[in-house]
């Protein structure tokens, strides 16, 4: 990805071109930063950026986080809140490597 690149926030890791290896990297990494154990599956069974981080936001770093702010009614998947700029840069050194 090119830095002015937006990373979709919807879109499955695998179609944005991630291997079972880079996921397994991106999970290590994620841990490495987050210092808490993610599930092995976490990345598997919930393939997007977008539920990925709310995993981490609610279950595995509530407190970090706050508590969670109401889904408005009727939000396209599209128009989800950025992702952290943390995951991002993660993700996009994923992508250089």
């Amino acid at each position: 990805m090119a830095d002015e690149d937006v990373l979709p926030h919807d879109q499955s890791f695998f179609d944005l071109g991630l291997t079972s290896l880079s996921l397994t990297k991106l999970k290590q990494r994620l841990e490495d930063i987050l210092h808490v154990e993610l599930d092995g599956n976490l990345l598997f069974n919930q393939p997007t950026v977008q539920a990925v981080l709310e995993h981490i936001r609610h279950d595995r770093l509530p407190d970090l986080f706050g508590a969670p702010e109401p889904a408005p009614a009727q939000q396209p998947a599209s128009s989800a809140a950025p992702a952290d700029p943390l995951l991002q840069d993660v993700l996009k050194d994923l992508y250089e490597s």
